[in-house]
């Protein structure tokens, strides 16, 4: 589970899209129209592939203004190249329903909205700060250790704060973002395991801040429980599990990776018992569709 949507008053906050976003959006009972912002963590295609798909169904679902796009420097170049690989069906959507719309003074009107729905306003952005203010909510973001330009983002509204990490090694900025949030989303890419043989050093002196001493750019499950005990915050969702899926695809990989897959059928006790050595409040583990209520 790669993707994260919040929810403030029916308005749709969504952070990455990775494939089956859009399913997995109308499984929940989301209508996608809902959705207006996006904020990409990064542009590794894992985040990103989704949104292709998305650009194209916002508007034939009946958007008629301009999605919002922010993410580092690229996502201009990224969302101009959805629009390219769309290109065929912009031009001709428009067009088909010009001529199915009935007669009348609207008429021109619905047209351009629905090409307005294929639009999108971007911003670019190259460091930490507030990057969204509205009346309902602001978002800030912090640069984040990984091996492209990323960005962790922080949402605040009336009913709590909820922060999603993106793909990152232990970060030190990430734990000031996150201090006191109601929910953390933080990636633990890495089991123990996996993070033993990639790393082969020890925490003994907490975490490490230093992208040098973490070529991955990934989180391991220990580290995370570190992060969340440091940020002090009221429950922590581990996502983006090994390997780049949810627990039960994890497993299935894991089988072909590891020939005696040796942890694999006990994975997500071992995923839990491992962040648990640091923190004790309310944990979960990525899954599509999964709903987690900011405040209770």
């Amino acid at each position: 589970m790669l993707s994260v949507t919040v929810l403030i008053d029916g308005q749709g906050l969504q952070f990455d899209m990775a494939t089956y976003t859009l399913e997995h959006l109308m499984d929940a009972g989301i209508d996608p129209k809902r959705i207006d912002y996006l904020f990409f963590t990064h542009l590794h295609a894992d985040h990103i592939l989704g949104y292709p798909e998305y650009a194209f169904m916002r508007s034939v679902w009946g958007a008629t203004e301009p999605a919002r796009v922010f993410g580092p420097i690229g996502t201009g170049n990224m969302v101009a190249g959805a629009r390219q690989f769309n290109s065929v069906h912009i031009k001709a959507l428009p067009e088909f329903m010009e001529n199915v719309l009935s007669e009348g003074k609207n008429r021109g009107a619905q047209v351009e909205g629905i090409r307005r729905g294929f639009d999108s306003e971007v911003k670019e952005i190259d460091g930490g700060g507030v990057v969204l203010e509205t009346d309902a909510f602001t978002v800030t973001a912090t640069p984040v250790l990984h091996s492209v330009p990323s960005f962790a983002f922080r949402v605040d509204s009336r009913y709590g704060s909820v922060v999603v990490s993106g793909d990152t090694a232990p970060s030190l900025d990430v734990v000031d973002l996150a201090m006191n949030a109601d929910v953390l989303i933080h990636e633990a890419t890495l089991s123990e395991l996996s993070w033993r043989g990639m790393n082969n050093i020890k925490l003994s002196e907490g975490l490490r801040s230093d992208y040098e001493k973490n070529r991955s750019g990934h989180t391991s499950t220990v580290e995370l429980g570190k992060i969340a005990r440091r940020a002090k915050v009221k429950k922590l969702v581990a996502y983006h599990l090994p390997t780049f899926a949810s627990e039960l695809a994890s497993q299935q990989m894991l089988k072909t990776q590891l020939s005696s897959a040796p942890f694999s059928s006990t994975l997500k006790a071992d995923h839990i018992a491992a962040i648990k050595r640091y923190y004790k409040d309310p944990l979960y583990l990525a899954e599509p569709m999964m709903v987690i209520k900011v405040g209770d």
